[in-house]
């Protein structure tokens, strides 16, 4: 069944991310029994699995609206601060990843709700929507990841890549058919949060 709680399920795209992904453990989900139907015990989880299609074996990072970021004003962060990230990209081969290296969150454009990446790094990010832009690596940039996919025969949905120096993963976008009133509280509970939330103590850091 569909998770409210999921926002997107990201896949590591080479072995340095899938490394990385399994150092966060509060986040990370790895055995093929998580992405069943029906709730199995893990070695990292206990609480029942929701279905997540077409992934199998991976150590993937979940998002999910009842795992907030640390800074619910700014969203979940990326970076090699292990004190101000929610998903820390350190480990032995790490190139190229500032202290707090990006955001992912939801902010409202032109009246939508919109899950955004904001890049906050030295080197740059790349965000490639079916592989177009992925050697564009811009700095201080936003790029809207569940922008509709026009198409014939109506709204299609791309494949969304992440891409650092030499770390690169999908963003799978929860699905939310059967849930979708659910979902919607959990978002404006989110929303809400964003906006009134202090920054927690010491989160006020300089990137490298």
């Amino acid at each position: 069944m569909e998770d409210p709680t999921l926002i997107a399920t990201l896949i590591p795209g080479n072995h340095l991310t899938k490394r990385v992904f399994e150092k966060n453990e509060e986040r990370c989900v790895s055995s093929v029994e998580e992405f069943n139907d029906d709730p199995a015990t893990s070695s990292r989880e206990t609480t029942p699995a929701y279905l997540i299609p077409q992934i199998v074996n991976q150590s993937c990072v979940l998002l999910k609206f009842d795992q907030p970021p640390k800074d619910p004003s700014k969203g979940y962060a990326f970076g090699t601060n292990e004190q101000d990230c929610d998903v820390v990209l350190a480990s032995t081969g790490v190139q190229g990843a500032s202290r707090i290296h990006f955001h992912i969150s939801f902010d409202m454009i032109n009246g939508e709700k919109r899950l955004v990446l904001r890049d906050s790094s030295t080197n740059g990010t790349a965000v490639s929507f079916d592989s177009h832009g992925k050697d564009e690596k811009r700095n201080h940039f936003t790029w809207i990841l569940n922008r509709p996919m026009y198409q014939k025969g109506g709204v299609g949905e791309w494949k969304i890549k992440v891409h650092l120096q030499n770390l690169e993963f999908e963003v799978q976008l929860a699905s939310h058919q059967t849930c979708e009133a659910n979902y919607n509280q959990w978002l404006d509970q989110f929303l809400i949060l964003s906006r009134t939330a202090d920054p927690p103590l010491g989160g006020l850091s300089i990137g490298s």
